[in-house]
C-alpha cells in the first residue's frame, strides 16, 4: 500500500515540477487565469440555462455522445516497475497490496473522468433537453463500469495480439462497447440499469484474470512507464522544448510481400514500377493509416453536412485524397530503386504514378459519392453517383492534370 501511494505521489510531484517549469508567472497571469475566469463565467451561464443559442444547430441530446469518448479513453494503471521483479514479485502480500492500490487509483481516475464529462452532459440534458435528473444520473455508474471494462479489454488485446490482428480485434471490441451505450441511451434509465448489471460481472472477471497474468509483467511495466511520462511530455511539447529522438529499431511493416508473385504476366518498365509503387504504399503503415483517416473523416463530414454543402465537399474531399496520395507516392522518387529506373528527369514515367493513384483512391471517391447520393436521395442514386465520381476520377488521373 505504501509503495503504491509513494509512486503516485512521486509521479504527480514530477508532473507539478514540469508544470512549474513550463507555466511561469507570465503565462499563468496572461493566459491561464483569464481562460479560467472566462470559462467559469460561461459555464455558470450554461448551468443557469442562458446558453440556449449553443444548441440552435446541434440539439442538446447529442451531448450523450461524450459518453463514448469517455468510455474509450484512459488506461488501467497497475503502478508496477521493472525493479518489482527483484522484491515485490517474490512475495505475495506486497505484490497484492500494490495491485490493489493500482485498482483504487484507476477507479479514482475513472470516477474523475466520468464526473468531468457529467459536468457538461447533465446540464445539457436536464436544463436544455428537459430530461429528468435521476434518468441522467443512472448513466454514471454504467459508464464507469463500461470504461474500466474497456481499459482491461484493451490491455488483454495488447498483450495477446500483434500487428494487424491487434488492430482488427481492437476495432471489433471498441464497436462492441459502443453499441451497448447507444442502446442504453435509446431505452433510457432501464437501459442504463441493465447495462450496469450486465457489465459489472464482466469487469470483476477481467480484474481477476488480469491479476493472474504474471507473464505479461514486461508489457505492464512498459505501459506504466509510458503513462508516467505522458502528461509531462505533453507539457514539454507545449513549451517548445525539443528532446533528442531515441534511435529505435525499425518497426516491421504490416505486409512484406516476401513471397508475392508478379501481378502481371508480361512485365515492362512501367508495369514493374506500377507494381512497386503499390507494394511500397501497402507496406507503409503511416501511408495506409493516413488514407483511412482521411476517408473516415471525409465520409463523416459528407454524411453530417447540410444538403447543398455536400455538393461542395464532394469534389473538395475527393481532390484532397487524390492529391495527398499523389504526394505520398511522389516520395518514392528519392528511392534508389526508382533512381536506377529513371536516370534523368526526361525519362520520368508518369503513367505508373497515375495508375497507382487511381487504383488507391477510387474506393474512397466511390464511397464519398455513394454517401452523398444515399443521404440526399436514396441508396440507388448513391450507387450511381459513386460510379460517376469514380469515372470522373479515372478521367482526372489519366489526363495531364497530375503531370
Amino acid at each position: 500500500m505504501k509503495t503504491g501511494k509513494r509512486r503516485i505521489v512521486q509521479e504527480w510531484a514530477y508532473h507539478l515540477s514540469v508544470w512549474r517549469l513550463v507555466i511561469d508567472w507570465t503565462v499563468a497571469l496572461y493566459l491561464v487565469v483569464p481562460a479560467a475566469v472566462i470559462g467559469g463565467w460561461h459555464y455558470w451561464q450554461f448551468v443557469e440555462g442562458q446558453m440556449s443559442h449553443w444548441f440552435s444547430v446541434l440539439p442538446p441530446e447529442r451531448a450523450v455522445f461524450l459518453w463514448i469518448a469517455v468510455i474509450h479513453s484512459g488506461t488501467f494503471r497497475w503502478l508496477v516497475m521493472d525493479a518489482d521483479l527483484l522484491f515485490h514479485r517474490r512475495f505475495d502480500e506486497p505484490w497484492e497490496a500494490l495491485q490493489k492500490t493500482g485498482i483504487r487509483y484507476s477507479l479514482f481516475l475513472s470516477v474523475t473522468a466520468v464526473l468531468s464529462a457529467a459536468a457538461v452532459i447533465v446540464p445539457a440534458l436536464t436544463v436544455y433537453a428537459g430530461e429528468p435528473l435521476y434518468a441522467v444520473l443512472l448513466f454514471l455508474p454504467a459508464v464507469l463500469v463500461l470504461r474500466m471494462t474497456g481499459q482491461l479489454v484493451q490491455q488483454k488485446i495488447d498483450i495477446r495480439f500483434e500487428r494487424w490482428r491487434r488492430t482488427a480485434v481492437a476495432i471489433f471490441c471498441r464497436a462492441g462497447l459502443t453499441v451497448p451505450i447507444l442502446a442504453a441511451v435509446f431505452f433510457g434509465s432501464y437501459g442504463a440499469a441493465l447495462l450496469f448489471l450486465t457489465f459489472l460481472p464482466v469487469l470483476w472477471w477481467l480484474l481477476k484474470s488480469r491479476r493472474k497474468e504474471a507473464w505479461a509483467f514486461p508489457q505492464d511495466c512498459q505501459r506504466e512507464a509510458e503513462q508516467r511520462m505522458k502528461y509531462s511530455s505533453f507539457l514539454l511539447q507545449l513549451s517548445g522544448f525539443h528532446t533528442k529522438q531515441k534511435k529505435e529499431p525499425r518497426r516491421k511493416p504490416l505486409l512484406l510481400f516476401t513471397q508475392s508473385g508478379s501481378l502481371f504476366r508480361d512485365m515492362n518498365q512501367e508495369l514493374r514500377l506500377f507494381e512497386w509503387l503499390l507494394k511500397r504504399w501497402l507496406r507503409s503503415r503511416a501511408h495506409v493509416f493516413l488514407y483511412l483517416q482521411l476517408t473516415v473523416v471525409f465520409s463523416i463530414a459528407l454524411a453530417a453536412a447540410p444538403g447543398w454543402v455536400k455538393w461542395v465537399l464532394l469534389p473538395v474531399c475527393s481532390l484532397i485524397v487524390v492529391h495527398t496520395t499523389y504526394q505520398v507516392l511522389g516520395e518514392a522518387k528519392n528511392h534508389p530503386f526508382f533512381q536506377l529506373i529513371c536516370r534523368d528527369a526526361s525519362s520520368l514515367p508518369v503513367r505508373p504514378f497515375r495508375r497507382a493513384v487511381g487504383l488507391i483512391t477510387t474506393p474512397a471517391v466511390f464511397l464519398f459519392g455513394f454517401i452523398t447520393g444515399a443521404v440526399v436521395f436514396q441508396p440507388l442514386a448513391g450507387l450511381l453517383l459513386g460510379a460517376a465520381a469514380a469515372l470522373l476520377l479515372y478521367l482526372f488521373y489519366t489526363s495531364s492534370l497530375l503531370a
